[in-house]
């Protein structure tokens, strides 16, 4: 898989991941782009471990 397909597909499942987890965000516990970049990241880092493991 070339990178920028793989780096498509992170952004995809983490834009998903933060729609389907927006109702659970808590403001008292940080900003909405720091956690939004937080689920970003480790989407990212674990795309390669999920591809290997397919």
């Amino acid at each position: 898989m070339k990178a920028r397909d793989a780096a498509e597909d992170a952004m995809q499942d983490a834009s998903v991941r933060i729609w389907d987890s927006a109702p659970g965000y808590a403001p008292e516990k940080g900003a909405a782009l720091v956690w939004m970049a937080a689920i970003v990241r480790h989407r990212a880092i674990d795309a390669p471990r999920r591809r290997r493991a397919a």
